[in-house]
């Protein structure tokens, strides 16, 4: 579908079906302004490809980082400002947990509210990725590299790690004030175990989860 909002433009596409398990949705925004400065609300983990424009975004947590041709956004705790000096184009693509684990390994917490240049995790592939998305005449083209690139860095979840993800997300959705108890109790799992792996994937332990999508529901 696309949200037209003068004088920028976003489009989204659903990720294939072999990638529904590290894909949230791949998406455009293109802006031709000579200045971008918008707020974004607080977000699961994105690969973001700045095709034109060059600028920062301002965290939370007062955190300021550049934008990068090629940038890993980790977990956000809360709205994000995103500035840009355009004309603007971003290709962008929200990854789910397997994905981001296999790009950045277990240390997720980390890269909460920070932008990092993904060619230091992903060496000469994140460029090259880049100049083929900027040369591609189309935004259905544009996907099409984007997940083949996905599906040659990434595997699908394992049995365990997509039975976890799946519980806390339904635990964090299906329920407008989710309780920790509930989600001890879906998993079997102990507090410290539980911890330890809702950090792992979404970079926050699971209090701190279900307060960000707390306040995602109530904006």
């Amino acid at each position: 579908g696309q949200r037209m909002s003068l004088p920028y433009a976003i489009v989204y596409k659903p990720p294939p079906p072999h990638l529904a398990d590290r894909v949230s949705s791949f998406y455009e925004f293109t802006n031709p302004a000579p200045l971008h400065d918008d707020v974004e609300r607080a977000d699961r983990q994105q690969l973001r490809l700045q095709l034109a424009g060059n600028g920062y975004y301002e965290f939370a947590c007062g955190r300021q980082d550049a934008s990068h041709p090629v940038s890993l956004i980790g977990p956000t705790t809360g709205h994000i400002r995103g500035v840009s000096h355009g004309p603007t184009h971003i290709f962008g693509i929200g990854l789910l947990p397997a994905a981001w684990g296999a790009i950045i390994g277990s240390h997720t917490e980390d890269y909460v509210d920070r932008c990092v240049d993904a060619s230091t995790l992903l060496g000469e592939g994140a460029i090259e990725l880049w100049q083929q998305v900027g040369k591609a005449d189309s935004f259905d083209e544009r996907v099409d590299i984007a997940a083949e690139f996905l599906t040659r860095i990434t595997a699908p979840a394992d049995a365990e790690h997509a039975r976890l993800t799946e519980l806390v997300d339904r635990w964090l959705t299906d329920n407008p004030d989710p309780h920790i108890d509930d989600l001890l109790a879906a998993t079997g799992f102990g507090l410290r175990k539980l911890e330890r792996l809702t950090k792992r994937y979404y970079g926050l332990p699971p209090k701190t989860l279900a307060r960000k999508y707390r306040a995602l529901r109530a904006a």
